[in-house]
């Protein structure tokens, strides 16, 4: 019963919400539209700022994926796999395992 309920709200979702994108772009509209009429700055100083702020963005998601794809990289050595595999055995039970994540 709870898998169908599931299911229904899950159809639900997937084709009537919209993407993330979309609310992304349709916010920056917006944001870009208020910024004009509520400031005494012009079209081309906001996109000039708006710009300025998308490459301030870039340049932390690629300090992101970096620090992923690095650490993705060392769990798969050896010693550090064996390492986590230890620590991961102090986790026999939800409690543990919680207490192991936190520590």
């Amino acid at each position: 019963m709870l898998r169908k309920l599931a299911s229904i709200f899950t159809f639900i979702m997937r084709h009537y919400l919209p993407d993330a994108y979309l609310f992304a772009i349709l916010l920056t509209f917006l944001a870009g539209i208020l910024a004009l009429l509520f400031t005494d700055t012009g079209y081309i100083k906001l996109v000039r700022a708006w710009g300025d702020g998308v490459y301030g963005i870039i340049a932390f998601a690629m300090q992101m994926i970096l620090i992923l794809l690095t650490g993705h990289a060392l769990a798969l050595t050896p010693p550090i796999h064996k390492a986590l595999a230890w620590i991961a055995g102090f986790g026999s039970s939800p409690i543990k395992g919680g207490m192991t994540v936190v520590l």
